[in-house]
């Protein structure tokens, strides 16, 4: 996610689609280059609202896990 960032591919802010849901974690999968990774907020903030915390004193903490090969 670092050097797709560095070479302003992609970023925190893009939409990414929510296709499925998951109980108390707000999960969402991409894929990227036939590669499925599934993208999860921590801190309760949603996705839309991330350039605003971004711009306010506190930290923003993303998870990638669950990376495999589709």
């Amino acid at each position: 996610m670092q050097a797709l960032s560095e070479d302003k591919r992609i970023s925190p802010f893009d939409q990414i689609a929510l296709p499925k849901p998951t109980e108390r974690t707000n999960a969402f999968n991409f894929n990227f280059r036939g590669t499925t990774f599934v993208f999860k907020e921590l801190g309760g903030d949603r996705i839309k609202d991330s350039e605003h915390h971004a711009k306010t004193p506190k930290a923003i903490i993303y998870v990638f896990d669950a990376a495999m090969k589709k």
